[in-house]
């Protein structure tokens, strides 16, 4: 069942294929993940991600988001097993929040040697006077050469809320 907002249809797009990334911390644009937002309009954002590594846990994965247009706001939270089993809960705590305005701010989340982890991140972002694409970056956190992949399935959904 699919709720309406009052606005309009959620917007929604699913990664069909996995995607791996081996020895880089360096991000780069998910090949899916990616939404086009409205100018003035303030948006739920939900990410329902799920990524393991090929061999280790180690090197963790890191998701940072970019807006093409003007960003002027982004809060939430976000939930899996937190990064790493050597983190210190402060560190863990930290890095399941995202920090407003966040377009340049990565969060850790820790991933399993071959065992699929779920990543889920809800935030609101008001798009401002340009609006653009909503776009997913990520990389691992730790370089390896065992991969960090974000599995076929995971999907990201935008619900228009308030529009101006």
């Amino acid at each position: 069942m699919i709720l309406k907002s009052g606005k309009s249809e959620p917007l929604f797009v699913y990664k069909s294929v996995g995607e791996e990334v081996t020895s880089s911390t360096t991000l780069q644009n998910d090949d899916d993940l990616v939404i086009a937002l409205k100018k003035n309009k303030v948006y739920k954002i939900d990410l329902y991600c799920s990524s393991r590594s090929s061999g280790s846990d180690i090197p963790n994965i890191k998701i940072q988001w970019t807006l093409g247009g003007t960003l002027t706001n982004i809060e939430g939270t976000c939930f899996n097993n937190g990064p790493g089993s050597t983190s210190s809960s402060a560190e863990q705590a930290e890095n399941s929040q995202l920090r407003r305005t966040a377009t340049n701010y990565s969060t850790v989340f820790g991933v399993l040697n071959t065992e699929a982890v779920s990543i889920k991140q809800t935030f609101f972002i008001d798009t401002g006077a340009s609006g653009g694409a909503l776009q997913m970056q990520w990389a691992q956190n730790t370089s390896n050469a065992n991969g960090t992949v974000v599995e076929a399935g995971s999907f990201l959904i935008a619900t228009e809320i308030k529009g101006v």
